[in-house]
């Protein structure tokens, strides 16, 4: 169960921070590095615990390649599909209120 808090921290930060940059920023440079140390953090901050599948796309991956079990992708994706919707919606809320000053 830890794994997948760990996984559910992960993407949070992934989510908040890169597409945060992205609608708040708009600048590709900036968007291209918030990105890329949110990932690099996690990875030395939960790649230990989960092996940080921070994206479905890598759950996928390891499953194909017999690294996880079908029941671990299956926890990997609901926790990254729930954190996303809701970090999400995290963002486009700043998002607009922040535009409103």
């Amino acid at each position: 169960m830890k794994k997948y808090f760990c996984e559910a921290i992960g993407t949070a930060v992934l989510v908040l921070f890169g597409c945060g940059a992205a609608v708040i920023t708009g600048n590709t440079l900036t968007i291209a590095l918030t990105f890329g140390l949110s990932i690099i953090a996690m990875a030395y901050v939960i790649g230990n615990i989960s092996g940080c599948h921070i994206n479905p796309a890598v759950s996928l991956a390891m499953l194909i390649n017999r690294k996880i079990t079908v029941k671990e992708f299956a926890f990997y994706c609901s926790t990254n599909s729930r954190c996303i919707y809701r970090c999400c919606i995290i963002v486009l809320l700043v998002n607009s209120i922040s535009s409103c000053y």
